[in-house]
């Protein structure tokens, strides 16, 4: 070998040696950069997960509380139903009292709200069955000094369960069961809640 191939050998060499080199220090680089997006990739997983789960948490949580809620909701609108029932079936007790019970408790109510010339407006049954008997109630009893001429039964009846209506003039007095039962429920419905064991 002379010296000109002796060089050029030592030039490929030197060459191969680099490139050797370089490959190496690259490859090394390529795993490097690998490891560093792996770990990336690992925590953005991880992180993807965990905000998956939390999510899912989150979702299952609020599930559960709309599942309570509408319980709560089905229970209390279930309540309410039964204090309606109660205080319906109150009402219905009362227009079956004893004819004379009932009529003394009309006579009281327009006793309490009559202060001149009244028509006593009474359901149809009601009209029917006790209307003079009411007025003879009134009188009879003296509860205040009323002249028969003061008081009149309506002959036209009104659409309710129970009780009446006294008009004087142009003022009526709604003593319908139904609006003494309500004027009367927020008084005894902790009472009726606490008989019925809610």
């Amino acid at each position: 070998m002379n010296g000109l191939d002796s060089m050029k050998k030592k030039i490929l060499d030197d060459a191969q040696s680099f490139a050797a080199e370089s490959k190496k220090t690259s490859d090394a680089k390529v795993d490097e950069i690998l490891h560093d997006y792996q770990a990336q990739a690992d925590t953005l997983e991880k992180s993807l997960v965990g905000d998956a789960q939390r999510e899912a948490e989150g979702i299952r949580a609020r599930a559960e509380s709309q599942a309570a809620l509408a319980e709560r909701s089905d229970l209390l609108r279930a309540k309410h139903d039964v204090i309606d029932a109660a205080f319906s079936r109150a009402c219905e007790m009362i227009t079956q009292l004893p004819r004379d019970e009932y009529v003394s408790l009309l006579a009281r109510l327009v006793a309490k709200y009559q202060t001149s010339k009244a028509e006593i407006i009474l359901n149809e049954r009601d009209m029917n069955e006790i209307g003079g008997d009411l007025i003879k109630q009134i009188v009879v009893n003296k509860i205040k000094t009323i002249d028969v001429s003061m008081v009149r039964i309506s002959k036209t009846p009104g659409n309710f369960l129970g009780g009446l209506i006294l008009r004087q003039g142009d003022i009526d007095t709604n003593c319908t069961l139904e609006v003494l039962c309500s004027g009367l429920r927020h008084e005894l419905e902790p009472a009726v809640i606490k008989l019925l064991q809610f």
